[in-house]
């Protein structure tokens, strides 16, 4: 900028010139005005390039350059080596630049939260199936049974409930790695948003509520209805398309091995004893027994005549064959006519 003063010197000297250097928004105003071909990225004229380099670029110059002259803007960015004191700065993170740093640590904590509710939910409330639900509704167990009527109206739909809890997980978990990535950067945060995820919101939860779930289940009702309603637009249609696909869930049912195979783990964990197993077991196989294996054949039964009497050595023998129960026949022993015991 060059500035002359209008009254010449009485002796004739030339007039007073004033010049200015250029400042750095006189570069941007350059670079802003420069000619170039964007569409083919023509080299720029040096002179500019090492001019706005020169002087540093704030945000608002960085933004201004990107749309007026994006060559430039990606040269600058490319040779930015040190930010501090050359180029376009690097402008802080829309996410975390209007929210205090202890405030976003709260955030942080709230979503390690949620993460490990809805990892632990997704896993304990779709262990407990409709079915083992209704039966311990009927159980003789009342804490365990109010707990079951509380998950039953929520967990009936199952693919709806699945997709709600999914969606919540994802949608958690990648705030809060971005967030974390803010506050530590991007390899630390990396790093730091995995190992909380994988410790705090998958491990610790899904460990608790495997072995709580009713409990947990119950407690965190409420909230799932609020998630639900929250993300019915986007969960309704998924559990739709997977009610057409997959069909409806159905509960377990198990076969007769299978029955007995669980009445011998109910045995060995004291869940009633030896006898009332064997008893249930047996009622269980007695459809397919025939008589003749449960029965003694007429020849190989010890058996009594009507008009033999009880002596010393009879009684005897009766206690040695350990039955209860024996025969009595009279003329043939075809002709059974009652049984001593």
């Amino acid at each position: 900028a060059v500035t002359t003063d209008g009254l010449a010197l009485g002796n004739g000297a030339p007039p007073v010139v004033e010049t200015t250097l250029p400042t750095p928004l006189d570069f941007r105003i350059r670079g802003l005005k420069a000619n170039v071909d964007a569409s083919d990225n023509s080299v720029v004229d040096g002179e500019l390039y090492e001019g706005i380099a020169g002087v540093g670029c704030d945000a608002s110059c960085c933004r201004a350059l990107s749309a007026s002259t994006p060559h430039v803007s990606r040269r600058l960015q490319g040779d930015n080596a040190e930010p501090t004191s050359s180029g376009c700065q690097e402008e802080a993170s829309s996410i975390t630049s209007a929210i205090p740093l202890a405030v976003t640590y709260i955030i942080v904590i709230i979503l390690i939260m949620f993460s490990g509710l809805f990892s632990g939910l997704t896993l304990g409330l779709m262990s407990l199936d409709k079915t083992g639900l209704e039966i311990v509704m009927e159980g003789d167990d009342p804490a365990n049974a109010a707990a079951a009527r509380k998950i039953y109206p929520i967990r009936k739909n199952g693919n709806l409930l699945l997709c709600t809890l999914l969606l919540g997980n994802v949608a958690v978990n990648a705030l809060l790695s971005i967030l974390t990535a803010d506050i530590w950067g991007g390899l630390v945060g990396f790093f730091a948003s995995t190992a909380v995820i994988v410790i705090f919101g998958e491990i610790l939860p899904q460990a608790a509520c495997s072995r709580y779930a009713l409990q947990v289940g119950s407690k965190t009702v409420p909230i799932v209805r609020v998630i639900m309603c929250l993300m019915y637009p986007i969960a309704f249609p998924l559990a739709f398309m997977l009610d057409k696909i997959l069909g409806h869930e159905l509960g377990t049912t198990y076969s007769k091995a299978e029955m007995t195979k669980l009445l011998e783990i109910h045995v060995k964990e004291g869940r009633f004893n030896q006898e009332t197993g064997t008893a249930m077991t047996g009622a269980l196989k007695y459809q397919d027994v025939l008589v003749k294996e449960v029965m003694t054949p007429i020849e190989n039964t010890f058996m009594l005549d009507a008009e033999e009497k009880l002596s010393f050595d009879l009684i005897a023998q009766i206690f040695k064959t350990g039955y209860s129960r024996i025969p009595v026949y009279e003329v043939s022993v075809n002709n059974v006519i009652g049984l001593l015991f």
